[in-house]
């Protein structure tokens, strides 16, 4: 009974961690798309 939990518990910290993982990712990309569209913006609309 204790050996299933403990590995359950594994499973589980290491799904957690890939979702962690893919949100950083996700949210990281969206950050650098949206700088880089302002920054386009930016210039554009300074020359």
């Amino acid at each position: 009974m204790n050996k299933s939990n403990e590995s359950i518990k594994v499973e589980g910290s290491m799904y957690n961690s890939i979702v962690a993982t893919t949100l950083f990712v996700a949210l990281f990309w969206t950050i650098v798309t949206l700088l880089s569209w302002l920054i386009r913006n930016v210039l554009v609309s300074v020359t």
